[in-house]
């Protein structure tokens, strides 16, 4: 009986794990053709830029700070990842005929500010143009005041200490936009789980049921999830994208991969962004035909149509009785792959414990 119930949360994990990796697929292949994380990343430079709380000549906290921003993406260090044109509309930044970059180096931010803190930008007007000089100094002096003796600060502040304390105070402000984006994300995966939930009709009430009661298909889930648990790169659950640099197994697939890990070169940028867009297609592909292939209990072709006549208010009925399972499954999927894959190979091995040998079942027999 133990052994059963083990075998069905077997089952249902590999469910719960296929489909998370489908959905964080789907996201990623959203969160790049959108180019969402450029984005992300430009708002984690104005709250930097905020957080600094730069004063005007009045002594006043100015909390506008598109100029700053604009002027920093326009900096030598920065303008060379990416292409096309800066603009400013209202308070709002934007390139156009091109794309604002998703990764910034710390080091390029460090060499961004410091030049703008020590020569006039030359293309705005010589006021404006002090002003900005004025407030890059403040940031430089914010981040030598925080991450810097107070003997290497002020002039005693040579090129290397302004650097390191920059990199440093850029490095521990990412990390809040690392939380932005994942609470982001987290919440586009509730989203895209619950579409694939209803799409395929994923029900964790009626899997259970399924599993609960046919043990072939019991035996056969679990078999191949055994054996998919002994090779690297299980085929079902594999997602791959260059595009952010790295490669991600089921073991380390999650919804957290924060703004930025792509090159730094911007015709490399696009070509790896349209060979991640391919990639992840293909994985989404691959790890439905892995699902069909593993006869599991999904799909609409259980549902029976109401065939009394009720039309769409049988539908209704027939749906309401659906929506709580769909639920449990978006749910589920976004608590992550790496949590279902960790959790098969736990129950993998507490079912190898207690199941018998083979030779011991013959002897006693």
């Amino acid at each position: 009986m133990m052994i059963q119930l083990i075998d069905i949360l077997i089952g249902l994990s590999v469910v719960y794990l296929i489909f998370s990796t489908v959905a964080s697929s789907a996201v990623e292949l959203v969160e790049t053709m959108a180019r969402r994380r450029a984005r992300f990343l430009l708002n984690g430079i104005e709250e930097i830029f905020k957080l600094a709380r730069t004063r005007d000549g009045d002594g006043n906290a100015i909390r506008d700070v598109s100029d700053l921003v604009k002027a920093f993406y326009e900096s030598a260090p920065v303008a060379a990842l990416y292409i096309g044109d800066v603009e400013k509309a209202g308070k709002r930044i934007r390139v156009a005929h091109g794309e604002l970059p998703s990764y910034i180096p710390a080091v390029r931010f460090a060499g961004a500010v410091i030049e703008l803190a020590q020569a006039l930008p030359g293309n705005v007007a010589d006021d404006t143009a002090k002003a900005l000089q004025s407030r890059f100094a403040q940031v430089l002096a914010l981040a030598l005041r925080l991450y810097a003796r107070p003997q290497e600060q002020g002039v005693n502040a040579t090129l290397e200490v302004q650097r390191d304390a920059l990199v440093q105070f850029f490095n521990d402000n990412t990390e809040r936009m690392s939380s932005w984006y994942r609470r982001h994300v987290q919440w586009i995966l509730l989203a895209t789980g619950f579409v694939f939930a209803v799409t395929f009709n994923v029900d964790t009430f009626h899997i259970v049921r399924v599993l609960s009661q046919d043990s072939a298909l019991r035996t056969r889930i679990v078999t191949q999830a055994l054996a998919d648990m002994n090779v690297d790169a299980p085929p079902g659950y594999q997602l791959s994208c260059s595009a952010t640099g790295d490669a991600d197994n089921a073991s380390d697939t999650g919804s957290d991969r924060t703004p930025g890990t792509a090159s730094t070169d911007p015709d490399e940028q696009e070509a790896l962004a349209e060979q991640c867009e391919k990639e992840l297609r293909e994985g989404i592909d691959r790890r439905l035909s892995y699902a069909a292939s593993l006869g599991l209990p999904i799909g609409w072709h259980s549902v029976t149509p109401p065939d009394d006549g009720s039309g769409w208010w049988g539908w209704l009925v027939i749906i309401g009785k659906l929506l709580p399972g769909w639920l449990v499954t978006a749910l589920a999927i976004c608590v992550g792959a790496p949590f279902w894959f960790d959790l098969i190979n736990r129950l993998a091995n507490i079912r190898t414990a207690m199941k018998p040998d083979p030779e011991q079942e013959a002897a006693a027999g």
